[in-house]
């Protein structure tokens, strides 16, 4: 997406874009960019409500902070560092490497980016610019070395939708929001990182008879809607989150019958996935979203015990 897609596939009639429309109308492109980064610094709705638990905070853990500042990360049991300053190979394959051909989990885990969570509570700690300029570089590189694909889903081991999902509805917000103020992040990282939202929901968006498995569903799912909600400013942003909706209630419903009234302690896939249909639930009430009032429901029946 260029400079001139992403203002495109702005609705400009938004009155907190007035500033970037009138720019545009002038033909002061630089002075609609810096407006646009602006608006995202400092609006205070919609809100990201992070995930309690899971995914994010087991990984930062378990990195450490020192570890990703090094540029070390740690997946399916190999640990590797690229090292503090050294370039970061998004398509790198250890488990290759180590005679386990035709294993890519390392380097699908490099790139759900679930370390940058770490990097965001770093910063949010502790006001150290040092995370910001950190999170500026991984972003920027991964962004220049890992193009959305033409092809679809498969093209390259850093887009399969799983992997999309995982970091619309994790990583991505939260860096945003912690790193959005920063002096370290230019207006230019800012909206590349908007145009990537965009070029992820509308990866996310085609849908056939899918044969990946429920979680995998929900977890795309959940990507979508994240984007959809959080950033309203896009024209099909509306679109987006009514998609996104409509499928996550599908699967809440298919769940809910596959289970019965209840979940049981043999039910551990559906017992995993649980706390992010719930977290989906107060993300969107949060931000105003309406979810069928059936759904909430539903989630208090299976947790009965």
């Amino acid at each position: 997406m260029t400079e001139v897609d992403l203002f495109g596939a702005l609705d400009l009639d938004r009155p907190e874009l007035a500033g970037v429309r009138g720019a545009l109308r002038r033909g002061k492109v630089l002075v609609a960019r810096r407006a646009l980064a602006a608006h995202w610094r400092v609006r205070r709705k919609p809100v990201w409500i992070q995930m309690d638990g899971g995914e994010a905070s087991a990984e930062r853990d378990r990195q450490g902070t020192r570890a990703l500042m090094d540029r070390i990360f740690q997946f399916a049991g190999i640990s590797y560092r690229f090292g503090r300053g050294n370039d970061i190979d998004w398509s790198f394959n250890p488990q290759e490497k180590a005679g386990a051909v035709g294993r890519s989990e390392w380097t699908y885990q490099l790139n759900r980016h679930l370390t940058w969570h770490g990097l965001a509570a770093a910063y949010r700690a502790t006001g150290d610019e040092a995370y910001a300029q950190e999170f500026a570089y991984q972003v920027g590189d991964w962004i220049r070395d890992c193009p959305s694909p033409k092809d679809g889903e498969g093209a390259t081991r850093a887009w399969r939708a799983a992997e999309a999902g995982v970091r619309m509805s994790g990583p991505w917000p939260d860096a945003f929001f912690a790193f959005r103020q920063s002096p370290s992040v230019s207006d230019e990282a800012l909206l590349d990182m908007a145009k990537l939202f965009a070029e992820h929901a509308a990866y996310l968006m085609p849908r056939g008879p899918s044969q990946n498995e429920a979680s995998q569903r929900i977890v795309e799912d959940c990507g979508l809607l994240c984007v959809g909600v959080l950033f309203p400013e896009f024209k099909e942003a509306g679109v987006w989150r009514e998609t996104a909706a409509a499928r996550v209630c599908g699967e809440l419903e298919r769940l809910a019958a596959t289970a019965g009234t209840s979940i049981g302690v043999g039910d551990g896939d559906l017992k995993r996935m649980l706390p992010r249909f719930e977290w989906m639930w107060e993300f969107t009430q949060a931000n105003g979203i309406a979810l069928p009032g059936w759904y909430r429901g539903t989630l208090e029946g299976m947790r009965r015990p």
